[in-house]
């Protein structure tokens, strides 16, 4: 008979045994019997023919010993707990080695088939064949996800392996795969030891095309954007696909700047390279050519911009933020008589790509899309937004999902960090473990969907890009300034325009000077010699009186004869939106020039955002810590509660940095704020309240003279005021 569940009422409680405590939920379960065949014959149809109910019970393990969680492994299916194997075997390597999980389960099993050869209570032959085949189920499991594993096993450890499930599952699938990992450590052993364990680890695809075949130096220009588009997705696609989930752990890949380390997480760090080598391609390819004019230059950018297009188009939000990463970075931003070149549509556009990766509620944006997209089939973009495809092949290629894997590095490193490993009398958080393992599990689904790309190699463009040079931050700003000088380029200048007013019978009404000193209002005129951009307009209707009311609707013809066919207000200007306030003077290249383009936050605006400024403060806050030394562009996260002070997290921090905690009176805590400040915290500040919301970079820098202690120890200059104090708050509640 079929049947269907349809009211589930539940209880949770605890159950607590030697070395582990498990979560055990108890449901209530209606079920509806429907008709039989037999019944069917008799002529009761579909109908109903009668209830019940069950109660299912669902055993799922919390924290424990590691032999207990080991064990669980064998029993988690009969327990309901269904996402528990999956889970261990991603996330084992945080809290153990397989060498040492295999043994402990291999000798659980063998303990568990003498006690069923001597007819003992604890283990009847249905309960070992059921045991035997949940162990079967495990081992297939593992060798097929995890072969890797495996490899770095010593022999006996693997023999013993072969050895049981040929006892238990001869001539089984299990045991030809199981005997086809021995023979592969075998040969790995009599190797260099390294052929398969780096060929997961390949950075990038070989380089393709003869430089001899052209006569002349070929740029992005070259290249149409959807080809350019593909190329990059057909590399990230692979590199992402060959990405080993687990490598991602906070556990490992913060340990990836270790002496000794720079082994760990290759296929991680192959995704990073891809991602910072398309960066510098934007970056050099809009600055390397020191002869070109600002309008060709914007063309570059421009191509940039469609480049980036068509990647959100196939779904590919890794090369979409690299090439976002290369045109906000400080070299190219700068730019301003490039930026004031750009049409506005195509600005426009370029903040509305910006604007995925904005930083606003922890890249709720980009973690939405992701969510809505990855194993959609096609991009969810808006109708008047969303182009057709040239042909009908475009729609078989828009299928799979490329994700900025930074998200998941910096969700599982800050998971990693904020819960502990190990919870009350040195129990196994496994809990930890699950939400680790909700992360991997997306990031294994999204790889599936890129199975579904499919494009052609251009051998032309790869070798473009393989052979572009790289620059340095220092070459790519010194190239900034060689094109446009300091004096240009400065935000520190701040020159003062005329403002432009022209008289009109249906004026609308002038602006308060206190509304356009706030800066809520502008207006733009045309290029002058003796107007500079990027500045703040002076109130001129202030001083005359007699001076006709501002337009509103100035004529196009009077404000770009150069351009006829662009709009001459920028409409942002007239009524700016609430969530981008204006930049402020000479921020940004577009802030104030002719085509009036305003650049949006994520782009460089120094203000913090106001839905940041008014979010409500926890009692916990993840910062990130960088030592100002040789290695100071490497961060470390961790956790600052509302009950540190100063010493406390540069103590924390100086661990995080495997550094000695006890010398933390010689370092100072510095805040890295928007615009190159800085904020020193004082010795015995608490940090969490004296931080700046808008920033979670911090810097450790050696004091030149170091503070003395301060005699008192309780935090407080009246330990024992605050003493007393603690007293008569214990008594009154």
């Amino acid at each position: 008979p079929h049947s269907k569940d349809v009211q589930t009422p539940q209880s949770v409680n605890e159950e607590t045994v030697d070395g582990a405590v498990y979560s055990v939920t108890r449901r209530q379960v209606q079920l509806q019997q429907a008709a039989n065949k037999g019944q069917l014959w008799l002529g009761v149809g579909a109908d109903v023919v009668g209830t019940r109910c069950e109660t299912v019970r669902t055993r799922c393990l919390k924290v424990g010993r590691l032999d207990q969680i080991v064990h669980h492994l064998v029993e988690a299916l009969d327990s309901g707990d269904c996402s528990y194997v999956s889970a261990f075997l991603a996330t084992h390597r945080a809290f153990t080695t397989t060498r040492q999980a295999l043994a402990i389960l291999l000798d659980r099993l063998e303990y568990l088939k003498k006690e069923e050869e001597r007819g003992s209570d604890g283990c009847s032959g249905k309960d070992w064949d059921r045991l035997r085949i949940s162990a079967d189920s495990v081992f297939s499991t593992w060798l097929d996800q995890y072969p890797e594993d495996f490899w770095q096993l010593e022999q006996d450890g693997l023999e013993r392996l072969v050895r049981y499930i040929k006892e238990e599952s001869g001539g089984s699938n299990l045991q030809r795969r199981a005997e086809e990992i021995l023979e592969q450590h075998r040969q790995l052993a009599s190797s260099d030891g390294q052929t398969l364990l780096n060929s997961a680890g390949s950075e990038c695809l070989p380089m393709e095309g003869d430089p001899t075949e052209r006569s002349a130096p070929m740029d992005i220009l070259t290249f149409m954007a959807d080809t350019t588009a593909a190329q990059l997705t057909m590399i990230d696609a692979e590199l992402f696909m060959r990405v080993v989930p687990h490598h991602c752990l906070g556990s490992i890949w913060s340990q990836r700047d270790k002496k000794g380390k720079g082994h760990l997480a290759p296929t991680v760090r192959a995704t990073v390279h891809q991602f910072n080598k398309l960066t510098n391609c934007v970056i050099a390819s809009c600055l390397c050519n020191l002869q070109l004019r600002p309008q060709q230059r914007a063309r570059i950018l421009e191509k940039w911009v469609l480049v980036a297009e068509e990647c959100r188009a196939l779904k590919n939000f890794s090369s979409l933020y690299a090439i976002i990463s290369g045109l906000q970075s400080n070299p190219v931003h700068r730019l301003k008589r490039t930026w004031e070149e750009m049409p506005r549509e195509v600005l426009r556009r370029y903040e509305e790509l910006s604007e995925i990766f904005s930083e606003k509620n922890n890249y709720s944006q980009s973690r939405e899309l992701l969510i809505k997209e990855g194993t959609s089939k096609y991009p969810t973009l808006d109708k008047k937004h969303l182009k057709k495809p040239k042909d009908h092949k475009l729609a078989a290629v828009v299928q799979g999902t490329v994700p900025y894997l930074g998200t998941f590095l910096t969700d599982l490193v800050m998971l990693d960090t904020a819960v502990k490993d190990y919870v009350e009398d040195g129990l196994i958080n496994f809990d930890k473990r699950r939400k680790e393992f909700e992360i991997i599990a997306r990031i294994k689904l999204l790889q599936k969907a890129c199975r579904n790309y499919s494009f052609e190699r251009e051998p032309e463009f790869l070798h473009w890009f393989h052979s572009l040079d790289t620059l340095s931050e220092d070459e790519s700003y010194r190239l900034s300034c060689e094109l446009e000088p300091l004096e240009i380029a400065s935000p520190q200048l701040k020159a003062r325009p005329t403002l432009v007013i022209t008289p009109c019978d249906d004026s609308a009404p002038l602006p308060s000077p206190g509304l356009m000193s706030g800066g809520q209002v502008t207006w733009e005129g045309p290029a002058s010699p003796t107007l500079e951009s990027g500045c703040v307009p002076e109130m001129a209707g202030a001083k005359d009186n007699s001076l006709w009311p501002i337009n509103a609707l100035l004529s196009k013809a009077s404000w770009h004869p150069k351009f006829p066919s662009i709009s001459s207000l920028d409409s942002a200007g007239i009524e700016p939106s609430p969530a981008c306030p204006p930049s402020p003077c000479g921020l940004s290249p577009p802030s104030a020039h002719v085509k009036g383009h305003r650049r949006s936050a994520s782009c460089g605006a120094s203000y913090a955002s106001p839905s940041a400024a008014s979010s409500p403060r926890t009692d916990c806050r993840i910062i990130r810590i960088a030592l100002d030394q040789a290695n100071g562009n490497v961060y470390k996260s961790i956790l600052v509660t509302s009950q540190d002070k100063t010493p406390a997290v540069v103590g924390k921090a100086l661990e995080k940095h495997n550094q000695d905690p006890n010398v933390a009176g010689t370092y100072e805590l510095v805040q890295i704020l928007l615009e190159d400040k800085e904020f020193t915290f004082p010795y015995n500040a608490n940090v969490f309240y004296a931080m700046a919301s808008g920033s979670i970079d911090f810097l450790l820098r050696r004091k030149r003279h170091p503070s003395p202690r301060p005699k008192s120890e309780h935090g407080s200059p009246f330990p024992k005021i605050r003493s007393k104090g603690l007293k008569i708050a214990k008594s009154l509640f």
